[in-house]
């Protein structure tokens, strides 16, 4: 920095690396009075005095010409937000109007501009970057306006998609070519994360909701491969509210590549009921791979329950 900002000559504060201010990003500013972060991001209220209420001074008007060949006309065109002669010089020497400046909502500042107007995207005007919803920073809307992402349909994309930062989900969902209408749907039951996977393995939403919700995307896809259809694999969760277990994808498979059906499964809930057997859906699977019937385990269950009468 090679001369001394107003700002910090008025207040007397050093200019070293440890303790120089900044104006960007600023917490709370009013006429005559700023609330500024330091290098350690410490807040500092600095008093500009009442000459400072309304405009630049004298002096600061000077100084942007003189040093950053901003002229006086230009300077006194840019928003009164602008208030500082660093806000001001970096718009000018960026090439940034005050046409323009003025244009963008108040909840840009000047690195907001630098950042969006990195996006080399000639249809970003500041009309576009006002338009998008107020969670998305200037980061995402020059991420999303780079993936050719307007604001209408960043903003139709439900805010539960606003994970991982810098609008990553939502641009991986619309180079997937699925729509706010088609990405929205799969939320009625599955988590952000699930919508990725099931969109790229092609499972529609249509599809994908058809399975109950105790199936998470990762399950979705392993059934669909192993072409096990909703209503089927739907049978089998019946058995977690019987057994107190969820029984995943992973599970429906084993007991069908077992050749145990869900009727057949349930009829073990018999046991638990009439003997007091404890049987959960690990077990059932385990009777199946090692080549156990349902004849054997009844025929153990029920002498478990006499010996157990027996002793009482």
């Amino acid at each position: 920095m090679k001369t001394k900002t107003l700002l910090a000559t008025l207040a007397g504060l050093s200019l070293s690396a440890s303790g120089l201010l900044i104006s960007q990003p600023w917490k709370t500013r009013e006429p005559g009075r700023v609330t500024m972060v330091d290098s350690m991001n410490n807040p500092v209220l600095i008093n500009l005095g009442d000459g400072y209420g309304n405009r630049l001074s004298e002096h600061a008007l000077k100084t942007l010409e003189e040093e950053h060949g901003v002229p006086r006309d230009v300077a006194l065109r840019y928003d009164t937000r602008f208030a500082f002669e660093n806000d001001i010089a970096n718009l000018h020497s960026n090439s940034i109007a005050p046409e323009k400046a003025n244009q963008y909502s108040s909840r840009f500042n000047v690195e907001d501009f630098l950042t969006i107007r990195n996006s080399n995207v000639d249809w970003l005007t500041p009309f576009e970057v006002n338009a998008f919803d107020k969670r998305y920073e200037a980061e995402e809307i020059r991420n999303f306006a780079r993936a050719g992402i307007k604001a209408d349909v960043a903003n139709a994309y439900d805010s539960r998609f606003d994970v991982g930062g810098y609008g990553g989900v939502i641009i991986d969902l619309h180079n997937m070519r699925a729509t706010p209408k088609v990405a929205n749907a799969y939320l009625e039951k599955f988590n952000p994360q699930d919508v990725i996977r099931l969109v790229v393995e092609g499972i529609t939403p249509e599809t994908a909701l058809q399975y109950q919700r105790g199936f998470d995307g990762d399950d979705v896809i392993k059934l669909r491969k192993a072409e096990i259809s909703a209503d089927e694999a739907n049978k089998y969760t019946d058995l977690n509210e019987r057994f107190g277990a969820r029984i995943d994808g992973d599970d429906v498979i084993k007991l069908r590549k077992a050749g145990i059906s869900a009727d057949e499964a349930n009829k073990y809930t018999d046991l638990n009921e009439r003997f007091g057997a404890r049987i959960d859906g690990g077990d059932i699977i385990k009777f199946g791979e090692e080549g156990i019937s349902f004849g054997d385990v009844e025929t153990q269950a029920k002498k478990s329950f006499l010996e157990r009468a027996v002793e009482e």
